[in-house]
């Protein structure tokens, strides 16, 4: 049963591959139309982040024996639904024994608004959040909504205050939906001894959007006098580090650790990942007083 079931889903794999086979120059010829992309740029079409990149490979990958490379894999932006888990269980006794654990969970949350009611049971005892801030939506709706440009996201000093849901806002923008989660989170009782890592997400698609014409200082004012990445990103920085601050002003400071990070830069997320993975094992080193 098992087998006939696998043949099934082959075959209409296969079926699908063949229809796009056979339509390959036409899709070709579609994407490369200088009309067909002035159309897009003017009526404004959001295609999916890696759109482009596939398209521009349709030779190598519209093939009956295509195999993904790592960077087709990297490519693949899917959002994440619902709650994965994951358990990385230690192997070495040494280190079982030193660390006085067998295994740690990653919990893997979407970060839509439908997905946050889920979080509280997940916040019990958590050592370390990942907050990943997709750093190029500063254009972008929240909720998929119309946007308009924000009167200020925060200042050098004091971070603007979160917005009621019952406000009678019409929108706002994904950038100020996202911090003022990363506020909320940071105001969490049951997150307050968590170290905070911050990752200012997907800058290669920020870098392209810059080099578009797009500047984020009309949607975002701030005080960054240039529309280049790095101007822009520093003071997000601050931002965020600010907002940390005042939650901490009568609590003990909590360590904030600031990445700039791209999925599709494989070695440097390799050697961010690495350097994250040994700051978590020396904290809990320091919890069992080892260090």
């Amino acid at each position: 049963m098992i087998n006939v079931a696998a043949d099934k889903c082959f075959y209409k794999y296969m079926a699908v591959v063949n229809v796009v086979i056979q339509l390959r120059a036409e899709i070709k010829q579609l994407w490369n139309d200088v009309i067909v992309r002035a159309v897009l740029k003017r009526r404004r079409v959001k295609m999916d982040s890696s759109a482009e990149y596939f398209l521009n490979g349709l030779d190598r990958i519209v093939t009956r024996n295509y195999m993904p490379t790592d960077d087709d894999i990297l490519h693949a932006r899917l959002p994440t639904l619902g709650i994965q888990e994951y358990c990385i269980k230690f192997s070495d006794p040494a280190v079982r024994a030193a660390l006085n654990l067998n295994e740690w969970w990653i919990y893997d949350i979407g970060g839509t608004r439908k997905h946050r009611a889920k979080w509280a049971q997940y916040f019990d005892d958590v050592h370390v959040i990942l907050f990943l801030a997709p750093v190029h939506c500063f254009d972008e709706p929240a909720g998929g909504e119309a946007t308009r440009p924000v009167s200020r996201l925060g200042t050098k000093d004091r971070p603007t205050a979160p917005v009621r849901a019952d406000s009678g806002r019409r929108s706002i923008s994904r950038m100020k939906d996202m911090f003022e989660l990363w506020q909320s989170i940071c105001s969490n009782a049951l997150l307050r001894r968590a170290t905070m890592i911050l990752f200012l997400n997907k800058t290669d698609l920020l870098e392209r959007k810059i080099a578009a014409g797009k500047d984020p200082r009309v949607h975002i004012p701030g005080h960054y006098n240039s529309r280049d990445a790095d101007s822009y990103l520093s003071w997000l920085e601050k931002q965020f580090r600010a907002a940390l601050r005042i939650v901490d002003q009568t609590e003990s400071r909590r360590t904030c650790f600031v990445y700039r990070t791209s999925a599709v830069d494989i070695t440097r997320t390799k050697v961010t990942l690495t350097s994250i993975q040994t700051m978590v094992l020396e904290k809990s080193m320091r919890n069992v007083q080892l260090i």
